[in-house]
């Protein structure tokens, strides 16, 4: 008691992939100590020293045994970790559906962008152990809601990701982290920018190839540390293929932090601000989840200005969006420190199109509330 009383109190737990409890205030012995003695007890249980060590070494034990589902995830073969997802709230739905109807009267054409998960790719990885039904359930319940929305294109990013053998699928994926690669990413927003070619939005010729862009691979000298592996006090492997692609006019790319930025950044301050790390992260190739930032392509094919209202699987996405549109504006309603206002933020930065880019478990209240502001 008196060594974890003196250590610091952590904020959270990356194990646990959670906040933890912390010290309650003492004046509550008098007031309520009931209440405090409750909250006591989850903060010492919380605040156990060396807990991390320790839950790493019950993780083991558990892998040891052969177990297919730990740490509130499914450990399949080949060293495949995957999340299990939660029922869609109706309510929620709801809720995102009077939001996009009040973004729809600020007259801008609304796309919605549905990402397919690792969890909907490989749904034949290991079927005696793993399906992916209340995924399927979720995304039947968003695509009907978002259909009742007046206005809203909806897109479906699935088709390149689902098809084909069960190794071509893999190969778009981490096989430790919740996201998507490099090329599941390219794939995807090759399906969504074909499709807007499909609508008319953009011209055929606007859609990129992989040839438009220069290719890497990071993995033979980075280990990556998947945000799953870490749930398993990396328990897993970190030896993985870690793919790149960067548009091969880079350079003339511009970038801006803020909102009214006439001053650009340098390009590493926004994408691939990590790379120097090892191991890497999702983030550390792509972006952070930024709450604002805007890349400019004076080279684009299409002239349209574009606002991308997104969670973080966009982040691998931004350099082919950004190889079509002559400005690409990403906001990220988690982290946004401006005073949310749509209209106010589509006038300023001249917004002919609003994307959204979300996977089909996610019906975002950040995201409700943004637009609902």
């Amino acid at each position: 008691l008196v060594w974890g009383l003196a250590q610091p109190d952590r904020p959270s737990s990356a194990a646990e992939n959670r906040s933890l409890a912390q010290r309650p205030a003492m004046r509550r012995v008098v007031t309520d100590f009931g209440g405090f003695a409750k909250d006591f007890e989850s903060y010492a249980a919380d605040q156990f020293p060396d807990r991390e060590q320790l839950i790493g070494v019950y993780t083991a034990l558990e892998l040891a045994q052969g177990k297919k589902f730990a740490r509130k995830a499914y450990c399949l073969q080949g060293g495949w970790l995957l999340t299990k997802p939660t029922p869609t709230k109706p309510a929620d739905l709801s809720a995102l559906q009077q939001a996009l109807a009040q973004a729809g009267a600020l007259d801008r054409p609304l796309v919605w962008c549905v990402l397919p998960l690792k969890n909907e790719a490989l749904y034949d990885l290991e079927p005696a152990y793993f399906s992916d039904e209340t995924g399927k359930t979720n995304k039947q319940a968003l695509t009907a809601a978002l259909a009742q929305v007046e206005g809203l294109t909806v897109i479906d990013a699935e088709a390149p990701l689902v098809t084909g053998t069960l190794a071509d699928r893999e190969r778009y994926f981490y096989k430790t982290d919740f996201h998507w690669n490099a090329r599941g990413a390219f794939a995807a927003a090759q399906e969504i920018a074909r499709q807007l070619a499909g609508a008319g939005t953009i011209a055929e010729t606007s859609v990129p190839q992989a040839e438009d862009f220069l290719w890497s691979e990071l993995g033979g000298e980075r280990r990556y540390q998947g945000d799953l592996n870490v749930w398993f006090s990396n328990q897993f492997s970190m030896q993985e293929d870690i793919p790149r692609y960067v548009p091969k006019n880079a350079a003339d790319l511009r970038y801006f932090l803020h909102p009214g930025d006439i001053e650009s950044v340098p390009r590493e301050t926004i994408v691939g601000s990590g790379l120097d790390k090892d191991p890497l992260t999702y983030n550390d190739v792509f972006t952070y989840n930024l709450g604002y930032y805007r890349v400019e392509n004076p080279a684009a094919p299409e002239a349209a200005s574009v606002l991308i209202l997104k969670d973080s699987f966009q982040n691998a996405t931004i350099d082919y969006l950004s190889a079509i549109f002559r400005s690409v504006t990403v906001v990220d309603p988690r982290s946004y420190q401006e005073t949310p206002d749509l209209a106010s933020l589509l006038d300023a930065d001249g917004i002919d199109l609003v994307l959204f880019f979300y996977h089909q478990n996610n019906v975002s209240r950040e995201l409700i509330d943004f637009l609902s502001a």
